[in-house]
């Protein structure tokens, strides 16, 4: 997979862009959007090798969540890539090892701490960062580009239960494959005669039974 541009604009808002050496946070020698390797005093760059860096960053960053191997949608892999930009991959295997997808997100807002001068501290900065990661994670994915197809919004209501099963086949007797919790927004593709809503599950198409839920 590759980051979408939502994805890109979010790394850009929190590394903003500085075209000469500064050093981060933590006392890092940094450029243009975040880069770090092989930055000297005294540099300065253009906007176009800002740009440049910053492509040349996020492909290893992309190939790091890749090589994680999981199912993952477009707003999860991209929350994920910036998270491994700005923590590293050994964070980013740290947070998503022996993890579902569903616990990954309950984790991310932890790395919030960095070190100066020897101690740990937490930054506001990377307390509102970790927050817009888990929110994009969590985001339901209403233009999926592994699905060209026209869809409906609806809400998820469910009184009895907090979560709304979600089932591979349109069958109360397929397998469960994963849940959308009460107060969701989710894409729905078309409806089936049965009366089971065809939705976006983790970029694959899945079933959640249409009686749950109410057209925005």
């Amino acid at each position: 997979m590759k980051i979408s541009q939502k994805g890109i604009n979010l790394i850009k808002n929190f590394e903003g862009l500085k075209l000469y050496t500064y050093s981060d946070s933590a006392g890092i020698l940094t450029i243009g959007y975040g880069h770090t390797k092989g930055v000297q005093i005294g540099d300065t760059i253009t906007q176009e090798e800002a740009e440049n860096l910053l492509r040349e960053d996020i492909e290893y960053f992309e190939k790091a969540v890749n090589n994680l191997n999981l199912n993952l949608n477009q707003n999860q892999f991209d929350a994920l890539v910036s998270f491994a930009f700005n923590c590293g991959t050994g964070n980013l295997i740290k947070l998503t090892k022996n993890r579902t997808l569903e616990q990954i997100p309950e984790h991310i807002e932890y790395y919030c701490n960095t070190t100066v001068n020897g101690k740990k501290v937490k930054l506001p900065g990377l307390v509102r960062r970790r927050q817009a990661e888990k929110e994009l994670y969590l985001s339901p994915l209403l233009n999926n580009e592994k699905i060209d197809s026209s869809y409906e919004v609806y809400y998820v209501n469910v009184k009895s239960n907090r979560h709304l099963n979600v089932r591979k086949e349109p069958s109360s007797y397929s397998e469960i494959i994963g849940k959308f919790a009460s107060g969701n927004h989710i894409a729905v593709f078309s409806i089936t005669e049965n009366n089971w809503a065809e939705v976006d599950f983790q970029g694959k198409r899945a079933y959640v039974s249409k009686r749950y839920l109410e057209k925005l």
